[in-house]
Formats: C-alpha cells, structure tokens, sequence
C-alpha cells in the first residue's frame, strides 16, 4: 500500500499535471454567461460556458479573471471596436493562460481580447435573424399595412427621460403649421438586457387599447453600435411583423440599421425626422385639399357661366311666349268675369227665397220641440224624487239594524249574557298562547272582577 501524502502535496501533484499538460497560452472561444467586476481591486471576474448545438444546455464551464491592469486596457479597446462592452450573452475569443489554485481550482488568466471576432459573431446572427423573418415571410408584412390618412394619434415607446423622445415631442406639439397631435408615451427601457422584454411589454399595451391610436413610434436618440444591437432582437421584429398598425422607428444612428428599423412600416434617422415626416403627411393632404378645392371652384364657376347664358336665353324666350299668353289669358279672364256675375245674382235671388221658407219651418219645428222636452223633464224630475225617498228609507232600515247588532256585541252586554273577559297585563287575553304558568290575569264578569294567577295551561290538540 502506498503512503499517505496530504491533500495539499494532492493540490501541487494536480497543479504541476495542469502546467505541464497546458504550458502554453491559447485562443479560446466561449460565451459569456456572467460577468462581474470588483468595485475595490478592478479586476473582472467571468464565467465563460459553451453550449450544446440545441443551445439547452452547457457543453463546457469554467471560470475566467482578467486582472486590473490588463482589464482597462481590454476593455476600452473591445468598447471601441464593437461599440459596447463585455456583456452577459456575448461571443468572445480571448488569448488565455490555464491556472491551478489549490483554494480556487482551475481558471483562466485572459491576457487579451479578439473585438473582430465579437464582431462578426453579432453580424452572424443579425444576417440569421433577418433570414429566418425572410424565410417565415413576415419581414415586410408591416410595410404592407395602409398608412392612415391624418396620423394624429401616436402611440410612442421611448425613454421618459429620453432627449430623442423630448425632441420628438416638442417637434410635434410646436410645429409651424399647428397642426395637432395625441401623443401618448409607454416609457420602456431602450438599451440593456431589459430592452425585448419592456418593448414587448409596450406593445402588448398599445394593443390592448388599439383603437384608439393610428400608429406606433419606436424612438431613441443617439448612440454607439453597442446601444443599437439591442434592436437587432428576433423576439421584438417578429412582433412588430404582426402589429397590425403602422410602427415607425427613429433609432439614431448614421450609418447602419437594426432589425426593428427593417421590419417596420419606415424608418427614419433620427425622432425629429419622424416628427417631420408626421408633419408632412399632414402638409401633403392639406395640398390636395387646396388642389381639389380649385379645382372644384373652376368647375362651379364654369358651370355658373353656362347656366347664366341659358336663363338669359330663357328669360327672353319667356318675355315673348308670356305677352301672347297674357293676352289671351285676358280676354278669357273678362268673359269668365261676365258669367260669374250673372251667375252669381241668380244664385242669390234663389238663396233669399229659400232663406225665408226655411226660417219659418224652423220657428215652427223649435216651438214644438221645447214643448216635448219640457214635458219629458218633469217626468223625469218625478221619477228621480221618488227613487231617492225610496232609497233613503232602506238605507235608514239598514243602519237601525246594524246600530241594534252593534249594542249587542258591546262588552257591558257581552257580559250581561254570561261571558267574561280576561286581562293579562291591560291587553285582551284571546288565546292561551302567551300565557305561562304563575302569570296572573284579571277577569272581568258583569257585577265585578276577579285577580287570578295560572297554575295549568292545556291546550287543545289541532283538529
């Protein structure tokens, strides 16, 4: 059997085993899955991993330090380049030497960064991106949408605090013309790992309320290439893809474009540039209503000449036809005036004769008639009379019945019959109910009354 050696002899053997089975520095291609930085020493702690081709899971891990003095230096130049730092996500190819810690393990020194190897990895991935939205034959499904014809309610995804937002806004709400405009912010984070998720969100709520908003405006002011990737996302193209009003984006760049900028309905250099398009679209229907608007008088007018040449035709037309129908009209006039006349004494002799005959008849008939009516309401008067007397003497003979009914059933003649009447506290006893034993009740009976107090209660069973 061997003899023992101790766990930190262990540590040397494995640590000269590393040395000397990786003597040399190597180029090394890994993603980062975590970063950190020591705010005290400066020196940046990494986790560098490599996926499996489904990208599930970790096909390697380790962990990485690049020391302080060698980090400011690295990093400035990778930010340079690729326009944005070392971040969580990213494809590196770093330059590193294999180290053994007996506390630590196994780690590497990272001695230098390749930027131009970061850099086609994010191009590889953008040219992937829009071939699959290519592939998928969404890439240009919102460019397709009807622009709206007076775009004034706009939904804007930006950064509250944004410049480019405030440019943005302030373009629109004073603009030259004074045409108006609802602006409607959805603050989103622009720039970081929470960039797909809060535009995502954004859009999400722009779509709950859709119908009340004619596009949407993705805007950010001004960046580096790093702040742009951001924008170079699967997740937020495809979903303006299928958003189904207009998105424009004013992403401030110069020279290249992002995914988003691709896929939506256009894009634009900057937000002030958006806002002026906006303002344009306004300017160009304000021009062909002022085009139709000419075009509509030319018309009018034309047609109001023509249509005072034919009244002047026709009015002289009508003073020659109208002179020979006057006349006419005239003479026909005078003779039916002629027969009128005549017509009408012979018709009011008539009416004279027959007036008078008909007076008479009417005296004579209204005579008669008042006698008849006279005789035919005394009879009646008799009638009514004698019905109410009649009736008076039976309502007289009822009410003596029911005053005789009345004093019977008073309890001084209730009592004079035999019967009495119980009191429990002054209210009428009328059933056993209510009543328990040693309760004392009063009876009342015609010559007297009498105090007595319950020893036993029987109730009749119900029938």
């Amino acid at each position: 059997m061997d003899s023992n050696i101790s766990l930190s002899e262990l540590q040397q053997l494995i640590k000269n085993a590393v040395y000397i089975g990786t003597p040399d520095v190597y180029w090394v291609v890994a993603e980062v899955s975590e970063i950190k930085i020591n705010n005290f020493s400066g020196h940046c702690y990494l986790e560098l991993v490599e996926k499996e081709e489904t990208g599930e899971s970790f096909k390697a891990k380790i962990r990485a330090i690049i020391w302080r003095n060698k980090y400011l230096l690295i990093s400035d130049r990778f930010e340079n380049e690729t326009g944005s730092g070392i971040s969580i996500g990213a494809k590196i190819l770093i330059k590193a030497r294999v180290e053994y810690h007996e506390l630590y393990g196994i780690s590497l020194s990272v001695i230098d960064i390749d930027p131009s190897f970061t850099i086609g990895d994010m191009e590889v991935r953008r040219r992937e991106i829009i071939k699959q939205l290519s592939d998928e034959g969404v890439l240009n499904m919102n460019k397709e949408l009807s622009f709206p014809v007076l775009p004034q309610r706009i939904a804007v995804i930006s950064s509250v605090n944004a410049a480019g937002y405030t440019d943005f806004y302030n373009h629109l709400r004073n603009n030259a013309e004074g045409y108006s405009f609802m602006i409607t912010l959805f603050s989103s984070v622009m720039q970081g790992d929470l960039t797909e998720k809060s535009i995502l969100e954004s859009l999400d709520r722009i779509g709950e309320t859709l119908a009340i908003f004619d596009l949407v405006v993705i805007i950010r002011g001004g960046g580096s290439k790093s702040d742009l990737a951001w924008f170079d996302n699967y997740n937020i193209a495809y979903y303006i893809t299928q958003f189904p009003i207009p998105v424009l984006t004013g992403i401030g760049h110069d020279k290249d474009i992002s995914i988003t900028d691709i896929v939506a309905f256009q894009s634009f250099k900057t937000p002030t540039a958006v806002a002026d398009y906006l303002i344009d679209a306004f300017l160009n229907i304000e021009e062909q209503l002022f085009t139709f608007g000419s075009t509509i008088r030319e018309i009018v007018n034309k047609q109001i000449k023509e249509a005072n040449k034919s009244v002047d035709v026709a009015i002289l037309k009508l003073r020659s036809s109208t002179a020979i129908t006057a006349d006419a009209h005239k003479t026909r006039l005078s003779s039916l005036q002629n027969m009128l006349v005549s017509k009408s004494m012979r018709c009011l002799s008539q009416y004279y004769t027959d007036t008078g005959t008909l007076t008479m008849r009417l005296h004579n008939s209204s005579s008669y008639l008042l006698r008849k009516c006279n005789e035919l309401l005394n009879i009646k008067i008799k009638t009514a009379r004698d019905a109410t007397n009649a009736f008076i003497k039976n309502r007289e003979a009822d009410l003596r019945i029911t005053e005789k009914g009345l004093k019977n059933l008073h309890p001084a003649n209730v009592l004079k019959r035999g019967y009495t009447i119980s009191y429990k506290n002054g209210i009428i006893v009328k059933n056993v109910t209510g009543l328990a034993e040693n309760d004392i009740i009063e009876t009342h009976f015609r010559d007297g009354n009498i105090s007595s107090e319950i020893k036993k209660i029987t109730k009749k069973k119900d029938e």
